[in-house]
């Protein structure tokens, strides 16, 4: 909405570094940081986030602190990707939007400004999110490979590395067929998601 200011260059300039990021060397940075310096740093006995594996060595039953402790930096990483890869498209969609002649005309019949945003201009800005975001949660839903396999998490991504290297294909193929599915399912969600967005859109 308020194009080259100082925030849109701020949030740009991050998003840009979060896309720049890969994976694997974010979640590297995270498990040295929280797990080695920041840890001396404080002088404390274990990292404050957890920097391996789903629960601690030794654990019985159901800690929700503690998974909570294990879930933050794998959900750090993955998160910093997304939300840079989603604030770069929904800026790119909202500025086309904003010029639309609907919107002028919206402004013109006397709308509030927050109604015209809102309702009219982000509803439409949505639509090539949608599809994005089918994408981005159908690999969610398969597994993710590389943060699975750094932070010890057990899934899908996980089992699909160790299944690589012991050349256990018949594990391998069920799990690309469940990954093809969530995919196939989260885009059939978005089509539906299309209709839901913009009234002028429909099916037969």
């Amino acid at each position: 909405m308020r194009q080259y200011s100082l925030f849109d260059h701020v949030v740009t300039g991050s998003a840009f570094l979060g896309l720049s990021m890969p994976n694997f060397w974010f979640a590297l940075l995270l498990q040295v940081f929280f797990g080695i310096y920041l840890t001396k740093w404080l002088g404390l006995h274990e990292p404050i986030f957890a920097t391996a594996g789903m629960v601690r060595p030794g654990s019985q039953g159901f800690d929700l602190l503690d998974r909570l402790r294990h879930l933050v930096l794998p959900m750090l990483v993955l998160s910093v990707q997304e939300i840079a890869l989603f604030s770069r498209y929904m800026r790119a969609s909202m500025l086309e939007v904003l010029h639309t002649d609907y919107l002028r005309t919206a402004r013109a019949k006397g709308l509030r400004e927050g109604r015209v945003i809102f309702r009219h201009a982000m509803r439409n800005a949505l639509i090539p999110i949608t599809t994005v975001a089918a994408l981005s949660f159908g690999a969610v839903a398969g597994g993710l490979i590389i943060t699975a396999t750094i932070f010890e998490w057990p899934g899908m991504g996980r089992l699909f590395v160790q299944s690589m290297f012991r050349g256990d294909y018949l594990v391998v193929l069920p799990w690309v067929m469940v990954t093809v599915t969530f995919v196939i399912f989260f885009n059939l969600v978005a089509d539906v998601m299309y209709a839901v967005l913009d009234p002028r859109i429909r099916y037969g």
